[in-house]
């Protein structure tokens, strides 16, 4: 059997996505994602209608959140459902 994280249960549990979650800088399930490189949950989140441009406390999307952590493999998703391309 597999494991969920909090993460997708939010999902199933049918709780707004792009709500943040508090604790510390206000972000959202999909900032943490991005930001951790664990495009599952990522993948999941978007389809789930998570947004791509929403700013977290800080002004950073979930894009620049993954740049900064070096997370390619997050790229193309974020790109795809509307992220802006950073410069």
């Amino acid at each position: 059997m597999a494991t969920r994280t909090p993460r997708l249960a939010c999902i199933e549990g049918g709780w707004d996505v792009n709500e943040p979650i508090v604790t510390g800088p206000l972000r959202t399930p999909l900032h943490i994602a991005a930001e951790d490189g664990h495009l599952g949950c990522l993948l999941r989140l978007l389809k789930a209608g998570a947004d791509p441009r929403q700013l977290t406390t800080e002004g950073l999307d979930a894009l620049e959140l993954a740049v900064n952590k070096g997370h390619t493999q997050c790229f193309k998703p974020l790109v795809a459902a509307g992220a802006a391309p950073l410069d």
